[in-house]
Parts: C-alpha cells; structure tokens; sequence
C-alpha cells in the first residue's frame, strides 16, 4: 500500500528541547517520519519562505511541497491527512464544539490523538481489572506531586501557560489531559468516567519569575498566574468505586515520584510508581516507571513487564515523537479505543 501523504500545517523551524512551541514541532516530524505508512509531502506556514526554513531544519525530502497559506495545502488533492500544529487549537469547550461543527457540516473525519492511551503501561493497567485479576474495583487513588516544569518561574514566549483560561496550562496538560501521569484522562480510560466531579482548584503561586529562555535571565520576576497548581477530586466513579487524586505542583518532588496510582479490587491491587520525567507519551527510561499486581491469594505482589511485547514501528521512534506514533499507527491498523473520532 502506498504511504499516506502528510499535510502539516505551522510546523515551526527550532528543534531546541523544550522552548515554548517546541513539543509539537519535534514529536509530529518524528512520529510521522519513523513510520513506513506516512511520508510528509507539503509544509504550509504564513511564508512559502517560512515553510522552506521548516522544511530544511528538519530535513526533509527537497521536493516537499511548500505553502504559504493553510487554503491551499488544504486544498491540494495528493494530501490525504492535514496535522494542524498550532497550540491550543481551541481553549474551551465551545470552541472545541465549533471545530466539531465544521468538520461535520464539510464531512471531514477527524481524530482525536491523546498521547498517554497507546503507552504499553497505560493498556496494560486498563487491561488487568477487565481480565478480572484483582476482581471488581473498590477504589482508586492517584497522588501526583510533579516538580517538572517549576511551579515559580516560565519561560517568555509561551506566556498562555499561566493563564487558566488560556487552554494549555498545568490543570488542562498535566491533570487533564495526561503529559505524563495517569491522572484525569488515564484515570477515567481505564476506569470509567466518574458520576459527578467536584473539588477545589487552588492557585498558591499568584506570581512567577517570566525567564527569557532559560539563561537564568528574569526580565520579568514577578508575572501574574492565575492557572491552578493544586487541585483534588474525591468523587466516586459510575461503577460505585471510591476515589481519591490529589495533585499538586511543588518544587521538588518526594523521593523523585512524580506520581503514586493505586487500584484495588475485591481480590487484590494493581500499583504504579512513575518517578519524575517518567513520561507516558514514551520515556527514554522505562526504568523510571514500574508497575506490580498483587492477588491477595498469593501474598506477594509481582512486577509486571508491561513493554515486553511491543514490537511496533512506533516503539522504535524516539522521544518525544514515540507515543503520537502509536497515535498515528492506530488508524492505519484498524484502529480501537486509543485514537478516539470526532472532536470531544
């Protein structure tokens, strides 16, 4: 089968680990170049010259088609799959429910990439409690306690980030949308969603340092925040469960854990320890992150090899690009539940 050709729009020219924009620009190249069922064909940003820039800093083929406006990248009858990637797409649920509206009324499929689904660790988890294992789910508490990322001071450039309506801070990535802990998102995958949800949301830094880059330079000390650092959830979940996720942004985590997750069933207990930077979306150390079953017949939890098996194109893709591959392989292997269509 011909390889799917790969229209991205707004893929930036700096390959720099970190800095503001940078997460999209390195892990979409990445994932898309490492696997054989895609190819990049056409660049579209506000410049052909711009797109010619991208196109060169991440090497590219020399033919990549180049587009200075994203009418006619869309446009082009060869590309068979458009990646926007701009950040935040949308920042809200109506914004997101307007997308949804106009792919629909143009009868556009669209995908839904969460990038902590397709991680080994994260469907082993969802599996062990539907093999019955620990038999029916009495509880789950998640303690997460990341000190990635400080909690006083940012980076100029990506000053959404400590806004809380901005779409893209510490309570839509890290608690909402998984950046590397089972919190809200990898919870409710794995265990269903929950009856009702309340619970406080707390901003204790009202104020950061604004850092140019990371050169130890604060050209702005005191930048007002006001996207939250501490929330908890004790809420029980549809199935009854009882549950408990307390999370809070420090400046140094306990013990290097950035998060504690435990599930406990009527016949025993699945636990894992991710420690700091052990990221979902693929770390370069699985070592940082372990998980053990324990049945409370045999008296002795297990560790459980949860990546043994992955023999994927897409386990092979370097961090950060290795969990959107899996997100990109999905569809192309019949899809599941780790790609979700529509836009939610």
């Amino acid at each position: 089968m011909s390889p799917i050709l790969v229209g991205i729009i707004g893929l930036g020219a700096s390959k720099a680990s970190m800095a503001p924009g940078t997460w999209r620009v390195i892990a979409h190249p990445a994932s898309i170049q490492g696997l054989p069922d895609y190819t990049i064909f056409a660049v579209s940003n506000p410049t052909v010259e711009f797109a010619k820039r991208s196109i060169d800093a991440h090497g590219l083929l020399a033919d990549t088609r180049v587009y200075g406006d994203a009418e006619d990248i869309a446009n082009d009858p060869n590309v068979g799959i458009i990646v926007v990637s701009v950040e935040p797409l949308g920042s809200n649920v109506d914004q997101a429910m307007r997308l949804a509206r106009m792919t629909s009324d143009n009868s556009m499929k669209t995908l839904v990439g969460l990038q902590s689904r397709p991680d080994p660790l994260v469907q082993m988890v969802k599996s062990l409690p539907l093999s019955g294992f620990i038999g029916r789910v009495t509880s789950s508490s998640v303690v997460a306690f990341p000190s990635t990322f400080a909690v006083d001071l940012w980076s100029k450039g990506a000053e959404y980030y400590p806004e809380f309506n901005s779409g893209g801070n510490a309570f839509t990535i890290y608690f909402g949308h998984e950046f590397y802990l089972p919190v809200l998102h990898v919870f409710t995958y794995v265990l269903g969603d929950f009856a009702d949800v309340r619970g406080p949301l707390k901003t204790q830094y009202t104020t950061i340092k604004l850092m140019d880059g990371w050169n130890g330079k604060a050209p702005n000390p005191a930048y007002p925040k006001t996207a939250t650092d501490h929330i908890l959830v004790q809420d029980p979940l549809k199935t009854a469960a009882a549950t408990s996720i307390p999370f809070r942004k420090i400046k140094s985590a306990d013990e290097n854990v950035g998060t504690h997750w435990i599930i406990t069933g009527t016949e025993g207990k699945i636990e894992n320890v991710t420690l700091e930077s052990g990221f979902a979306t693929a770390t370069p150390d699985p070592a940082r992150r372990s998980l053990q079953l324990k049945i409370d017949t045999a008296g002795k939890a297990k560790n459980v090899d949860f990546a043994a098996d992955d023999k994927s194109p897409a386990a092979q893709v370097l961090f950060p690009g290795t969990s959107a591959a899996r997100l990109y392989e999905d569809p192309t292997k019949g899809g599941g539940d780790q790609v979700a269509s529509g836009l939610l």
